[in-house]
């Protein structure tokens, strides 16, 4: 059975129950060198198809869970 993209998403979401999701700031902050690092996981063409798509599934769920800060 192949997995689609929502598979892989609710596989990485529900290994993250013990960890927090960053805030948008720090989501932000740290976007480019996860990008960079996924860039170059890529390029290193040692990683399966399977594997570069649950990356993009970790990204993918870091930013639609990423904390939402509280206005007082």
């Amino acid at each position: 059975m192949n997995k689609t993209t929502d598979d892989l998403i609710a596989e990485v979401h529900a290994n993250r129950q013990t960890e927090e999701y960053p805030d948008s700031q720090m989501l932000l902050h740290n976007l480019p060198v996860l990008l960079r690092g996924l860039c170059d996981f890529v390029l290193t063409e040692e990683s399966s198809k399977i594997e570069i798509a649950r990356a993009l599934a970790s990204v993918i769920d870091a930013v639609e869970n990423v904390k939402r800060e509280t206005r007082h």
